[in-house]
């Protein structure tokens, strides 16, 4: 699981680099935006939010790996989910 999520958030670092503008699309705003005006919004919201939770069965390993661990691994989890979102936009 380390391997992927750093493999998504280095492209997605890759993606800032090139077009750092896209970080606008973490206003609320343009989330609005994209359901008012865009007729697949709905469903792309739809995979980020299947996305994230999916990113919950870190909590099946809470006996093994511990509290700390977990708290840990939901901030890379979701820094990398955001990366990767972001390099879809410039895509």
């Amino acid at each position: 699981m380390l391997v992927w999520f750093l493999t998504i958030g280095i492209l997605g670092v890759s993606s800032l680099y090139y077009n750092p503008g896209v970080l606008k699309g973490l206003n609320p705003y343009y989330a609005y935006k994209l359901l008012a005006e865009y007729p697949g919004g709905f469903w792309l919201l739809g995979a980020i939010f299947l996305c994230t939770t999916g990113a919950e069965g870190l909590y099946s390993d809470m006996d093994t790996a511990g509290r700390k661990n977990i708290r840990i691994s939901w901030v890379f989890v979701k820094v990398m989910l955001l990366l990767i979102i972001l390099d879809r936009e410039r895509g």
